[in-house]
């Protein structure tokens, strides 16, 4: 059965404080997200909350965290024709807060790894969604070692911005950060 689609679809397990991939699903665009829940989770995670937009809050989702002792956070969806309630929208908003930090890493394989799926076969695909997933993970492992490596060093306070920031003036110009060792 021919479906179609234009694109493919990236489901991700990610871990909320380090940003590193567990597990991912790839399938067509077309496809629903809440029947993904199952293989990305990972019940050996020591996390009873799981954390996800509005299209995985299904019934069969509910009973499986559940059965697993897990919690959902999931989205409400926003009612049909009629403004959010407060209550909802709050409770939406504190789990909006915890989702953006999994949209950095969408953001960060879009934008800094340019990234973009141009295949006809879905096994092709997620062979280069699983390469870039794993490019992704040893960045921020990267990050995490030197972060890490920059705290433990005696009397160190890490590395100092001198100067203004990197950003564009009203004028068109640019300035530049320098980047000095600590003394």
């Amino acid at each position: 059965m021919a479906v179609p689609v234009f694109g493919y679809k990236n489901h991700l397990n990610i871990d909320r404080t380090h940003g590193i991939k567990r597990r991912f699903d790839v399938t067509h665009a077309a496809a629903f997200d809440g029947r993904r829940l199952g293989r990305i989770l990972d019940f050996e995670n020591t996390a009873s909350v799981v954390w996800a937009d509005s299209a995985y809050r299904t019934c069969a989702n509910l009973e499986l965290l559940a059965r697993k002792a897990m919690r959902p956070a999931f989205q409400y969806p926003a009612p049909g024709g009629r403004p959010m309630p407060a209550h909802i929208e709050r409770g939406n908003r504190t789990r909006r807060a915890v989702r953006c930090l999994v949209e950095h890493v969408f953001a960060a394989i879009k934008g800094r790894f340019r990234f973009r799926v141009r295949s006809v076969d879905l096994a092709r695909a997620e062979a280069r969604i699983a390469l870039v997933d794993l490019a992704c993970n040893l960045t921020r492992l990267v990050f995490w070692e030197m972060r890490t490596h920059r705290r433990s060093l005696p009397g160190s306070r890490g590395l100092r911005l001198e100067g203004p920031a990197k950003r564009g003036r009203r004028d068109g110009s640019r300035t530049e950060t320098h980047v000095s060792p600590p003394h």
